[in-house]
């Protein structure tokens, strides 16, 4: 069974043997939950790809850029890197103007244009891409059990564990009722903890419940959900 989400979803799995395949390019990710006769088991299949979160990936973009200093740490904050300021992740499906010297181009035209002061080094021929496209694959076998596909922004606010409980859980609750979306009532769950951390944490926002954060916009505006 599928169930999906605006940004979330799962998969169960019951019966047969079966092999889970996941093939990331990102800072997404794959979590499995696994049923056995003992307990229930968190499995992460696959691995972020980002600046703060892999020293394989910080290695390899030294690696492929010696003389550029294509990772770039903010001063506020020197666990959070970025590539050459403009992302967090190292590997992606998009974002042409950080692998293609024309889309580059187009890029730093673009906002010339605009006069924001954001660029990028245009790659030279025969130069690896900033961010790569090539995606790492892992294999898991299991009968029983679901995996959690999501954003780093889910990540971002609940642990692997807490969102396979929460998943059993709530699969456990609505076992009679097939047309439940699971994967929706995970991200109510995910919004409520993102409310309590935003309540605790930022300035301003000490009355924020999970009803407010539900009713601001989405995007990244002042006042918006973001």
């Amino acid at each position: 069974a599928v169930r999906n989400s605006a940004v979330g979803a799962f998969v169960k799995f019951l019966g047969d043997d079966v092999a889970v395949t996941v093939g990331n390019a990102g800072d997404c990710r794959a979590v499995g939950g696994i049923f056995t006769a003992e307990e229930l088991q968190t499995k992460a299949l696959s691995a972020d790809h980002s600046i703060s979160a892999s020293p394989s990936e910080r290695e390899r973009l030294r690696a492929d850029f010696p003389h550029l200093e294509v990772i770039q740490f903010d001063e506020d904050n020197t666990e959070e890197g970025t590539v050459l300021g403009l992302c967090r992740f190292t590997r992606s499906l998009g974002d042409g103007h950080l692998k293609s010297p024309a889309a580059a181009e187009a890029f730093n035209a673009h906002h010339a244009s605009k006069g924001t002061g954001v660029s990028v080094p245009v790659p030279q021929s025969g130069d690896p891409p900033y961010v790569s496209c090539v995606p790492e694959c892992t294999t898991a076998r299991f009968a029983d059990g679901f995996v959690i596909l999501a954003c780093d922004g889910v990540w971002d606010e609940i642990s692997n564990e807490q969102a396979v409980r929460t998943v059993a859980k709530l699969l456990d609750e609505h076992r009679e009722d097939t047309s439940v979306n699971i994967a929706e009532l995970f991200i109510n769950q995910v919004l409520k903890n993102a409310a309590a951390r935003i309540a605790d944490e930022v300035e301003g926002e000490a009355e924020m419940t999970y009803r407010e954060l539900r009713r601001r916009p989405c995007g990244k505006a002042p006042g918006a959900r973001s």
